[in-house]
């Protein structure tokens, strides 16, 4: 959906509550784990989520409000035009809409407003409301977003071989295998060969 990873909105949340001079240690912390977090993806998608959310640690809960300030404005401004589109075709057709990520709940709060639900990951914060750096939930990737698939149509009274799934990582293969009609939006390698195999449809937004 956006035009950014989970790396890049941690920058983006570094520019927003950061003084400019820490920004060059930043980028070279994020540059130098790079290698790592590929290794972590190509093995688990959870495990590349809470490393990079590790970094988080020390951030106070409060400053989720800067998500309405220019950080929110980033991340609103990053939303792939066709995304935007399709989203809105399905509101449009009276679908419910329904956003599932790994990424943390306060960086897709500014995108609230265009879905019907959104179910994120969630940081554990001390009795002060500093950030510890883990999750206060396993995100939901691969089998437990399928698991969840499942249970939340189950929940809703919704058919998942009438609805549709996007997803752009190998770990969406799972869930997105229950949907009626699955898309691979500018996928990796991995899901790349999944869409090709089952012949669903591979979108290059």
């Amino acid at each position: 959906m956006l035009a950014t990873n989970i790396v890049q909105q941690y920058f983006a949340v570094v520019r927003a509550t950061r003084p400019r001079r820490t920004w060059p240690a930043e980028i070279g912390g994020l540059l130098a784990a790079v290698p790592g977090y590929l290794r972590a993806d190509q093995r688990d998608r959870s495990e590349l989520i809470r490393l990079v959310n590790r970094r988080y640690k020390g951030y106070r809960a409060e400053e989720r409000t800067l998500m309405k300030g220019e950080a929110g404005r980033r991340i609103r401004a990053s939303i792939r035009p066709e995304a935007l589109e399709t989203i809105e075709r399905h509101r449009a057709a009276g679908h419910r809409t329904v956003l599932v990520s790994g990424a943390l709940d306060v960086l897709v709060e500014p995108l609230a407003d265009l879905f019907d639900e959104v179910v994120a990951t969630h940081m554990d914060e001390d009795s002060s409301g500093v950030m510890t750096g883990y999750l206060a939930t396993p995100p939901l990737v691969d089998e437990a977003r399928a698991n969840w698939s499942r249970k939340y149509a189950d929940l809703h009274g919704a058919d998942l071989s009438t609805s549709y799934g996007y997803g752009d990582s190998h770990a969406d293969a799972a869930w997105l295998e229950l949907m009626g009609t699955p898309a691979a939006v500018a996928p990796d390698l991995g899901l790349f060969s999944v869409a090709k195999k089952k012949r669903w449809q591979i979108l290059e937004w």
